[in-house]
């Protein structure tokens, strides 16, 4: 039988003011939250496109939201109004529900490690990060701690 490891930071800034070898490989240039249509069928995904990015991502967002008891456009979601600016040359956005705050991310044998602060968050909110670009044609990305239970599972 094996142990899992979880790994986490208290805060970004603790991790940020470590003079650790790995601080320096942070492959996470920022990031964005939102969220998702009610019922969706959203899965995870690393989008290496804007066609992918539509498909993946901005499809799922509702482009109404629920404010004080009325109805408005979703202006204020920077994936949805199109105010991103990302270089699919050099960078890849990754896509996760379910995942308060991403700390950082690392490359681990051509993979994609995303430390999260393993806080829960409701099922129809995600969050995207810009990442650099790692080489090979088709990366892929693992949670260096799994997910915890969404909120309204709790």
């Amino acid at each position: 039988m094996g142990c899992e490891q979880i790994v986490t930071f208290d805060s970004i800034e603790d991790n940020e003011n470590s003079n650790s070898p790995a601080q320096n490989n942070n492959l996470l240039i920022r990031q964005y939250t939102g969220l998702l249509s009610q019922d969706n069928t959203f899965s995870d995904t690393i989008i290496k496109s804007n066609d992918e990015l539509n498909d993946n991502l901005r499809s799922f967002i509702p482009s109404k939201i629920k404010k004080d008891n009325n109805y408005t456009y979703n202006i204020y979601d920077d994936i949805l109004t199109k105010s991103e600016k990302v270089n699919f040359q050099d960078e890849y956005i990754i896509a996760i529900n379910g995942i308060h705050k991403v700390l950082r991310v690392e490359e681990l044998n051509g993979k994609y490690l995303i430390f999260h602060d393993n806080q829960p968050k409701e099922k129809n909110s995600y969050v995207a990060i810009v990442v650099k670009r790692i080489s090979g044609f088709n990366p892929e990305f693992t949670l260096a701690s799994p997910k915890r239970p969404f909120k309204s599972e709790m």
